[in-house]
């Protein structure tokens, strides 16, 4: 795991990164989504965890809003 964002509203959701350029969505430490990133950057995979994380991007029906 490369790093880790926890959402501002919900603090039992988080999102890590891994060093093969995924998020995986977890809720009380389950993963409930994987997200793959092909062809993009790190950067571009941590500030899509980034605006999860802050509210910007939403995954599924277990976001809060």
């Amino acid at each position: 795991m490369i790093s880790e964002y926890t959402h501002t509203e919900d603090k039992t959701l988080t999102a890590s990164i891994s060093e093969s350029f995924y998020i995986e969505y977890k809720k009380d430490g389950e993963v409930y989504h994987v997200e793959t990133f092909p062809g993009k950057s790190i950067y571009y995979v941590e500030d899509a965890a980034y605006n999860w994380a802050v509210g910007l991007k939403k995954i599924n029906a277990l976001e809060v809003t």
